[in-house]
């Protein structure tokens, strides 16, 4: 009886979740993550000629990627095209969108603080999930998604919003009370494009869009959060600079 006791302490839960993290390839994620970081945080600061064609390289591997997909599944010519175009449409918009905000004047801060958004918000809710678990978010369309995840991708990414408001106020002239408004809806727009990628995953009946990345899955795996929130903060720039 006492070991059965012991067994479902906290040292059994902590067990469990150590057991959830090394069934999700944890240490492979996070040795690409110190791999790939450092690259892109080089790419982001000298800009130019190289941001750009290191953004049209991403947006190229994420539209085969899709192409792939698509060309795995029986479906009528014209709904291939359908879908061929709405994935160039997808990867053309990363594209601008990526080169629109780093073409600011504090374009170097703006695409920083929106990296640091979308991936506080992606590794909080990857954590938070494992270890709160709970009810699943949108089961019909990910299996591992829960609300704890969710919520916890939102909090973490506005408390590191608080601390990087600076960045954002270069960029936007906008107050601690705003900046914190906009870091929840950078987060759960980051969530939803996630959510999205995965309807079209699940439609197409894959669980990665591919291997690009070890432990990640492929290139869309990788931008689909940051394509949608990168968006809403263009749109939210190019309204500010309409206005002044």
């Amino acid at each position: 009886m006492g070991n059965k006791i012991a067994s479902d302490g906290p040292l059994s839960e902590g067990n469990k979740v150590l057991k959830r993290l090394v069934e999700n390839k944890v240490v492979v994620r996070t040795l690409s993550s110190l791999v790939l970081i450092p690259i892109i945080l080089y790419v982001l600061y000298n800009g130019g000629l190289l941001y750009i064609l290191s953004v049209m390289a991403i947006s190229i591997l994420a539209l085969l990627e899709w192409v792939k997909i698509i060309h795995n599944k029986q479906m009528t010519l014209f709904n291939r095209v359908e879908w061929y175009i709405f994935g160039l449409l997808y990867s053309s918009l990363f594209i601008w969108t990526m080169c629109f905000l780093r073409s600011n004047v504090y374009g170097t801060q703006l695409v920083l603080w929106l990296c640091i958004m979308v991936w506080s918000t992606d590794i909080a809710a990857y954590f938070g999930g494992i270890t709160f678990r709970g009810p699943k978010l949108m089961p019909k369309i990910s299996a591992s998604k829960t609300w704890s995840g969710s919520i916890s991708g939102v909090v973490v990414a506005m408390m590191l919003g608080i601390f990087f408001q600076n960045f954002l106020h270069a960029a936007l002239s906008i107050g601690l009370a705003y900046s914190v408004s906009l870091c929840l809806l950078v987060s759960v727009v980051a969530q939803i494009g996630d959510l999205l990628e995965s309807a079209f995953k699940r439609h197409f009946g894959v669980k990665n869009s591919g291997r690009f990345v070890p432990g990640h899955g492929g290139i869309l795996d990788r931008i689909d959060s940051l394509c949608l929130a990168a968006l809403f903060l263009a749109a939210i720039l190019y309204y500010l600079e309409l206005r002044t």
